[in-house]
């Protein structure tokens, strides 16, 4: 799910557990997480005209990702290679995020689209000691927003260290 957003794994991980059971799991987290501006009527993201998010709140779900290093690792991971239990099928899975390896200090957290939304890139960006999350929603070119953003955080983004008194 995390590297080659597969919407139809989230979507039987749901499924067996519970499809509404999961959702008002997810929207439990999302309020425990302070995502006052999010609810979630669907697993996998699609368009919904109750199912509501913003960019805080997203860099706030990032932002709880990126506490467990297992799994910041594992949203930056380009690709992956995955077999059945019998390990007679392999499959290699690529990460949609076309900037992991491109730009030094960024990593991946979750791309998305749908037609009402446009393209979506919830990313990290670690520069000098410091990590940013980005959040680009509504996109005509997830990747080049981002890019631009690094760049921006590049150039203006400086950090001041204060005397403690």
């Amino acid at each position: 799910i995390l590297v080659h957003s597969a919407n139809d794994a989230a979507f039987t991980l749901a499924n067996a557990y519970g499809y509404d059971t999961f959702i008002g799991k997810m929207n439990e987290k999302a309020a425990e997480l302070g995502m006052k501006n999010s609810h979630f009527k669907n697993s996998i993201g699609i368009d919904d005209p109750e199912q509501l998010t913003s960019p805080y709140d997203l860099a706030l779900a990032g932002r709880a990702l990126l506490k467990d290093p297992y799994l910041a690792k594992f949203v930056s991971t380009k690709e992956i290679i995955i077999a059945d239990v019998d390990y007679k099928y392999f499959h290699k899975l690529s990460n949609v995020n076309k900037l992991l390896g491109e730009i030094i200090g960024i990593g991946g957290l979750k791309t998305g689209y749908t037609e009402l939304a446009g393209q979506n890139l919830v990313s990290f960006y670690k520069k000098n000691g410091n990590q940013y999350i980005i959040v680009v929603l509504k996109s005509l070119d997830r990747f080049e927003d981002t890019r631009s953003l690094t760049q921006w955080i590049d150039q203006y983004v400086t950090h001041i260290s204060m005397p403690l008194n």
